[in-house]
């Protein structure tokens, strides 16, 4: 979406709105404590209540106003399949783990089960921050796709671990992705 500059007019009918808006809001009282700001105007906020003048105490009202249409639910469906896809990447490990544990070429022990059970939430921790610092800049939706993509590529590559410690780090750096959509 973009958006036009104003021109003259526009910004002039802008101003007196947000003037009389703050008109209508901001109150001046002069205040006596006995200090030395005796007589001084200090200015105070306070907000208007009722409805008719725009403000909303609800969240009701405010989807009343603004309306529920296809974009909110394509939005809803959306971050619904991201958080879908990370619940399976977090639980898929659970499935995992009883045919890990049998003899076989990754021979882990009881401490390395747990260490892969537990990689992923802590590259979610680490994720999440990082992925958070890059949505302050690049916003969210590109952010979203971005870890999206970073998670499911290390998912993938995590089915293909050739040993034990290659698994362990591409299920951290699955996490790093998962703590992105979060």
């Amino acid at each position: 979406m973009s958006y036009k500059p104003l021109d003259s007019k526009e910004e002039e009918e802008m101003k007196e709105i947000t003037a009389k808006n703050l008109s209508e809001t901001i109150h001046k009282r002069n205040i006596d404590d006995g200090s030395d700001t005796e007589g001084e105007d200090t200015i105070e906020l306070i907000p208007r209540e009722s409805e008719s003048q725009g403000v909303y105490n609800e969240y009701e009202e405010v989807l009343n106003v603004i309306g529920f249409g296809v974009f909110h639910v394509l939005v809803l469906v959306a971050t619904g399949v991201a958080l879908s896809s990370d619940a399976v990447e977090v639980l898929s490990i659970s499935f995992a783990l009883p045919l890990i544990r049998l003899p076989s070429e990754l021979d882990v022990t009881h401490w390395q089960n747990g260490l892969l059970s537990s990689i992923i939430f802590v590259g979610m921790l680490i994720g999440g921050y990082g992925w958070g610092s890059i949505a302050d800049i690049t916003g969210r939706r590109s952010t979203l796709i971005a870890s999206l993509t970073f998670n499911s590529v290390f998912g993938f590559l995590s089915s293909f671990s050739p040993n034990f410690t290659v698994l362990v780090l591409f299920r951290f750096f699955s996490g790093i992705g998962v703590g992105g959509s979060l």
